[in-house]
């Protein structure tokens, strides 16, 4: 066990502790649900929301609070709480609701900033990451009990798998039950699984801007490809789209006359309610559908998706 003067000590200070997820659940039965269905029956698994935050680690002291990214950058945040006495001595992990649209949509509703707490590796100056995971839960509820409400506990869930999944912006992260300790040092363990979603969408291709890469001056290839929908009846530009396979990448930059005005399905991680969206990248060429049946409604999206603010 490590003492006060240690949470201090500046080794500890700045180490990195972000531990990721090594792992990803696939639909290995059918579906992803199927599959977080099989995984729940074992019961060696709990079940928490995947946030995409901002990650931190979060030292509150007895005078001040300290806020640090992945990368040990210490970071000016508040909270709108400088000292918490319930928490003096802690050190939170969790993800601080800024970045994504879906933390932007949390915040307009909450009415605050805020940051979702999901472990915790110092309680009361005493270094708990080598408990098993139930233990430090534990711990951490009982820290947060009388915590000001920026501090929010992520939920965990032991069943209903496959219904958080579909009912969650981002999807789930899957953690074992019990007896694993916490790594940290900026790794990403396989003991942690991902299911995060993904969604499809078809675009029209309406440009596109030559690469100025040195990796790829030897031949003619595209930074992104200009995609959009029809939005109240005009084919508006929405996204631009990098991610592509090397060939087609080459190909629309010898060839854009023979793509332009084509429906292209584009994945992505969600549709914001300007119509751009999240990561996307290309999955094929839709020469069955014409490009005025790419329609985008702002209302149309689902009150959990990204489109919310």
């Amino acid at each position: 066990m490590r003492g006060k003067a240690q949470f201090y000590d500046e080794s500890f200070r700045y180490r990195e502790w972000y531990q990721g997820c090594g792992g990803k659940v696939d639909a290995l039965h059918g579906s992803v649900e199927l599959t977080l269905s099989g995984l729940e029956a074992t019961k060696q698994w709990v079940a928490e929301p995947k946030r995409d935050g901002i990650w931190c680690a979060a030292f509150m002291g007895l005078e001040s609070n300290e806020f640090y990214s992945r990368t040990q950058e210490r970071k000016p945040y508040s909270l709108d709480t400088e000292v918490v006495p319930c928490l003096e001595g802690c050190l939170l992990i969790g993800e601080l609701g800024f970045g994504s649209q879906e933390s932007l949509r949390r915040r307009k509703e909450l009415g605050f900033d805020f940051m979702d707490v999901f472990d915790i590796l110092f309680h009361k100056y005493v270094w708990v990451g080598d408990l098993n995971g139930e233990d430090r839960r534990e711990l951490l509820e009982r820290a947060l009990l009388k915590a000001p409400r920026e501090f929010i506990l992520s939920p965990r869930w032991t069943t209903g798998f496959a219904q958080q999944y579909t009912m969650q912006p981002e999807g789930l992260i899957l953690k074992p039950a019990q007896g694993y300790k916490y790594v940290g040092g900026g790794t990403k363990v396989k003991y942690w699984l991902k299911a995060k979603k993904d969604h499809t969408v078809d675009m029209v291709i309406m440009g596109w801007k030559k690469s100025e890469a040195e990796t790829k001056t030897n031949e003619a290839h595209v930074e992104y490809i200009a995609c959009g929908m029809y939005v109240a009846g005009e084919l508006k530009e929405l996204v631009h789209v990098g991610s592509m396979t090397r060939e087609l990448s080459h190909d629309i930059a010898v060839n854009y006359g023979q793509y332009h005005n084509r429906v292209i399905e584009l994945k992505h991680f969600g549709q914001f309610r300007s119509g751009a969206l999240r990561h996307p990248s290309v999955v094929r060429l839709r020469d069955d559908k014409h490009a005025e049946q790419c329609v985008f409604d702002p209302e149309s999206l689902s009150a959990g998706s990204f489109g919310s603010i």
